[in-house]
This record gives C-alpha cells, structure tokens and sequence, in this order.
C-alpha cells in the first residue's frame, strides 16, 4: 500500500474513491489525523493508499509540533510500505522555480528538540541505520515514471534544508543554507525520512515550490502568492499520487 504524508487533505481523486476514516493509536501516540483510505473501488479489499494530514485535519499543528513518529508507525501499522511525502518548500537556486516540482535527493537538518528515532535505546549496532541516500532511489524513479505518463516535469535533484519553523527564515540564514549547499527549504521533511529508514519504509518527498526564499526576491515572503501557488500546484500533486497508485 502506498501512503502519502501532505499538508491538508488528498482532493479531486478521480480515478480513487475514499473507503474508510480510522482513528489510530500506537505506542507514540496518536497521529496528526485519522488514517483516510482510498481505494479503486469502494471496497476496503481494494485499497491502495493511506492518507495523513501531517497538520492536522484543521492544520493546526505547527512543524515542530507534529508527532512524526506516530505518523510513521500508524503508516506502517496500517500497511505501508512505499510513503509520498508531499513538502511546500522555498527555493535558493534557479533552477527551481516557484510552481516547479522536484524530488530532492539529500537533506540538511537543521531542526532541533523534535522527537527524532525509534531508538530511544540500542539493541544493537545496526539501530545506527545509514542515512548516506536518505531517500529511496528505486521508488523515486518509480515516481518520476508516474509523474511522465501525466506529462509533469519531476527531476530527481536538489538538497532540502530541513529548518525548525514555524517562523520563515531570515536573508542571512538563507545566505548561510546556500553556501552549506541547500537548494530548498521546507520544514517537514525531517526526523520524517529518518524514521521512514529506521522502519524499513521506502520514502520520497515531493517537494513543490511555493516561493523564492526570504532576501532572494523582495523584502518579504507574501502568504497570498503562496496560496495561490499551492492551488495550482496542487492539481499536479493530485495527478502523480494517482498515477503513483496505477503504477
């Protein structure tokens, strides 16, 4: 089964159609929101994907706040094998332009305080999982082959900065990510991928481009552009989750 972390909900699935809403629990605590299962048809022997709004159903729930271990255990609980991690990000480089989608292939971790592995205690040296690749390459090529059948662009490129939030980031700390190596900068991606690893789930961000980083262009980051890139960007979102679940 196929499970996919967004923001805010899954929406306009034409070719799937929701079975079942589950209020989960596991030893973590409770994920951000219930588990949404979609199927092919409206049969729960048919489902193909889990859902979770990483926010919250209302998105209420800051970065830093979300209880990404529960989120990562209910999905492997419920099934999951192969996640979709859906991330609005800024971006710190040209060649990734505001409404552009892409699938970055390294991470830098700026977060702190968050609740960050499973191995709260080593039972052996293999609990140090390597995180050289954090992203899985055979499912990210999967994705870019869904994602061609619907004619998107999704290049498999680029270092997420993963910063703590809520806040946006200063012009100088931005100047700071592009000389560490950053290319985009979200908030979410991180300890996610490396509880993914930790579990043995195969896992992927699909990073869309909402705005250029702060100092990059202007004096401020307007949460009315935003919006409406997310809108549009959505739509794309929509078509490669489904044709993820084809493939």
């Amino acid at each position: 089964m196929l499970g996919v972390i967004g923001g805010s909900g899954i929406y306009s699935l034409s070719t799937l159609v929701e079975t079942r809403s589950v209020e989960a629990s596991t030893d973590y605590g409770a994920p951000s929101s219930p588990l949404v299962f979609f199927a092919q048809e409206q049969s729960k022997a048919d489902e193909r994907l889990c859902f979770i709004a990483r926010h919250g159903a209302d998105h209420s729930i800051p970065p830093h706040k979300v209880n990404y271990r529960a989120n990562i255990q209910a999905m492997v609980d419920a099934g999951v094998k192969r996640i979709l991690s859906v991330n609005a990000v800024g971006s710190c480089s040209e060649d990734f332009a505001v409404g552009k989608l892409l699938l970055p292939t390294q991470i830098i971790d700026y977060s702190y305080g968050r609740e960050h592995t499973f191995f709260d205690k080593l039972q052996s040296f293999d609990d140090h999982i390597d995180f050289t690749l954090p992203f899985d390459r055979e499912w990210q090529q999967t994705i870019r082959r869904a994602a061609t059948t619907q004619n998107i662009d999704l290049p498999a490129a680029g270092t997420y900065a993963c910063t703590q939030g809520p806040r946006f980031e200063t012009a100088a700390e931005v100047q700071r990510i592009i000389r560490d190596g950053g290319d985009v900068i979200g908030m979410t991606v991180m300890p996610e991928a490396a509880l993914a690893k930790e579990r043995g789930i195969a896992y992927a961000s699909l990073s869309m481009v909402v705005n250029a980083a702060a100092g990059l262009q202007g004096d401020a980051i307007l949460h009315g552009d935003i919006d409406q890139v997310l809108k549009t960007a959505s739509q794309k979102i929509m078509q490669v989750v489904e044709s993820c679940v084809a493939h």
